[in-house]
């Protein structure tokens, strides 16, 4: 369950609250990278997730995004450059894997 609500607020903070223009300068400037991630933080505040899931979630998405993650990995397993989606659904595999890790620590 705590999963579940978990996802919820990770697809409304990552996707449905950050817009193209701060997804875009998110890659280049470190400033916008903490504003994405400050937003990105706020669904979980609001459903209740204790003080340190969330920094440890913010933690996370900030060395996600900012290493471009992601990316890296598509290239290290030899996926396909060209498919930015590809680059997308490794990204967010790895903000799941770390938001379900930090859900089991107790």
């Amino acid at each position: 369950m705590m999963f579940s609500k978990a996802l919820i607020a990770h697809i409304i903070g990552d996707w449905l609250l950050n817009s193209a223009y701060l997804r875009e300068r998110k890659q280049r400037e470190f400033g916008f990278l903490i504003l994405h991630v400050l937003i990105t933080s706020l669904p979980f505040i609001l459903l209740g997730f204790s003080p340190i899931q969330v920094y440890l979630i913010a933690i996370s998405h900030i060395f996600i995004d900012g290493s471009h993650l992601g990316y890296w990995w598509s290239r290290l397993i030899g996926k396909d450059e060209e498919k930015l989606y590809a680059q997308y659904m490794d990204d967010q595999a790895f903000h799941l894997i770390a938001i379900w890790t930090i859900l089991q620590m107790r």
